[in-house]
């Protein structure tokens, strides 16, 4: 519901960010780059003038104003947990270092061994 609400900029946070990419993790595959993601995932066949090999100049570019949503974390293939793999570099901080991401998961998922969270929010039920 929060990325649905921060893509439709109902929320503050969706209102504080220019691109809101929803990258949904249990679609992510070892050795995709984050641009590979956002390409299969977010850029509609439709949009013209947005190639896969710009891509990474646009985060670049706009990185500061880019919110990226990581649903499903605990559903994240093993093989692309691995350190050196896209997602654990762009939680380290290894990557797109201006950008917020905000990450949804099972509270037993270990994404705190790849970054330390500014807040935590758990919602039960």
């Amino acid at each position: 519901k929060e990325a649905l609400d921060a893509v439709a900029k109902k929320t503050e946070l969706g209102r504080q960010h220019d691109i809101v990419l929803l990258i949904r993790l249990r679609e992510a595959r070892a050795g995709e780059t984050i641009e590979e993601m956002v390409w299969d995932q977010c850029v509609p066949e439709t949009i013209e003038g947005v190639y896969e090999q710009s891509i990474e100049a646009i985060l670049q570019k706009n990185e500061p104003r880019v919110l990226f949503l990581l649903d499903g974390y605990d559903e994240l293939r093993p093989e692309a947990r691995k350190v050196g793999q896209a997602i654990p570099k762009l939680l380290s901080g290894k990557m797109y270092t201006k950008s917020t991401i905000v990450i949804t998961s099972r509270p037993s998922a270990g994404v705190q061994q790849h970054t330390q969270p500014d807040c935590n929010v758990r919602i039960k039920g």
